[in-house]
C-alpha cells in the first residue's frame, strides 16, 4: 500500500455537506449514518485514491473521479499527492451545474 494521501475539501463541498445534513437532520439516526457513509467514502480515497470511478466527458482538464453514496456523488481529483473533494453532488440535480462550480474551486 502506498502513502496515505490527505483529502481537502473545497468550499462548495463543505456547503454540500452542510445542506445534506440539514436535509436529513429530521431523521437523526439515518442522518448520522448517511453522513458517516459519505465521510467513510472520502476516507477510503485517502488510502486508495483511484478507488472512485473515472468520470468521462468532463469539460475540465485533468482526471476527475467519483464515488456514489446513495443519492450523492462525491467528486474528487488526485493531484500532486493530494486528494481534493470538489462536490458532494445530489445526483437528482441537473449535472450541468456541477462543472462550473468545480472550475471555480480549482
Amino acid at each position: 500500500m502506498g502513502k496515505r494521501q490527505e483529502a481537502s475539501w473545497s468550499p462548495h463541498a463543505i456547503g454540500d455537506l452542510a445542506r445534506l445534513q440539514d436535509q436529513i437532520a429530521v431523521h437523526d439516526v439515518a442522518a448520522a449514518k448517511y453522513m458517516t457513509q459519505v465521510m467513510d467514502a472520502v476516507d477510503r480515497t485517502e488510502d486508495h485514491p483511484e478507488i472512485g470511478t473515472r468520470l468521462e466527458s468532463v469539460p475540465l482538464e485533468g482526471e476527475y473521479r467519483s464515488i456514489v453514496v446513495r443519492n450523492h456523488r462525491v467528486v474528487y481529483r488526485v493531484r500532486e499527492g493530494a486528494i481534493r473533494v470538489y462536490r458532494v453532488w445530489d445526483c437528482r440535480q441537473d449535472p450541468a451545474g456541477l462543472w462550473p462550480s468545480i472550475r471555480e474551486a480549482d
